[in-house]
């Protein structure tokens, strides 16, 4: 069982009722998400879901060239593993602990109990699965259409949304597999971003320094994104609940 008091962290759990919470807590585990992780591996059966509380999780196709790309984040405002509850199909992409975090854990088998007695759970996840689907169609569109300082922009802010915080360890390296373009690339943007006093970069560890300007400079993807969630998911204060599905 895992502990309530940070469950709530994640949002989709802060808007499940007291007692459909309570039902997730009891077959739930608190598990460490360390950098670098693979969590599911593609093409693998899908036989758990998380819920970041904090931390980042990423969705990665990697290629037999060796290549590889993020195709979407998920942070503390979704889960991953969704798909698993729909059909037992494998994963299509490697799910890696991309930020340090923690996040719930829970099996397939106790998640499809959860969701065949209670019908909003099941909304919720459906609901959040057309924002994840969409959030995957805008990276094809972002990483064919807009340049590279835009598109780290974006990527810097979104991630550091997904985590909870401003401060995360990523290098260059890693940025230029997520972002899918040379390393060189990655490093002179972001030497671009440290000089205009929008980042600090040092060993690997990111801060972000200037959101506002950051928001200015990246490209129009994270505000369609934002805009599509906000849409899509319930209010957190008990509005209305979003009326995207898959």
């Amino acid at each position: 069982m895992a502990d309530r008091s940070d469950g709530r962290q994640n949002r989709l759990l802060r808007v499940l009722s007291a007692v459909e919470f309570d039902e997730v807590a009891t077959k739930a585990t608190r598990i460490a998400l360390r950098q670098g992780t693979v969590l599911q591996k593609a093409w693998e059966p899908i036989l758990h879901i998380y819920f970041p509380l904090d931390g980042m999780l990423s969705h990665v196709v990697q290629l037999d060239s060796g290549g590889a790309i993020e195709t979407a984040v998920v942070g503390k405002e979704g889960a991953s593993g969704v798909l698993g509850l729909i059909a037992p199909s494998p994963s299509t992409c490697n799910v890696t602990a991309q930020i340090e975090g923690s996040a719930w854990r829970l099996s397939i088998a106790d998640m499809a109990n959860i969701t065949q007695r209670r019908q909003n759970v099941t909304t919720l996840l459906n609901q959040y699965l057309s924002v994840l689907h969409m959030q995957t169609q805008q990276n094809v569109v972002c990483n064919s259409m807009h340049e590279v300082e835009a598109r780290l922009c974006r990527w810097l802010l979104q991630s550091a949304d997904a985590a909870g915080r401003d401060n995360f360890f990523l290098t260059h390296e890693f940025l230029a597999q997520m972002l899918g373009v040379q390393r060189t690339s990655v490093s002179i943007n972001a030497q671009k971003l440290q000089a205009a006093g929008l980042v600090e970069y040092s060993r690997g560890r990111v801060r972000l320094l200037n959101r506002a300007k950051l928001e200015e400079c990246a490209c129009e993807c994270r505000k369609a994104i934002q805009e599509f969630s906000a849409e899509a998911l319930p209010a957190e204060n008990g509005g209305q609940v979003g009326k995207a599905t898959l």
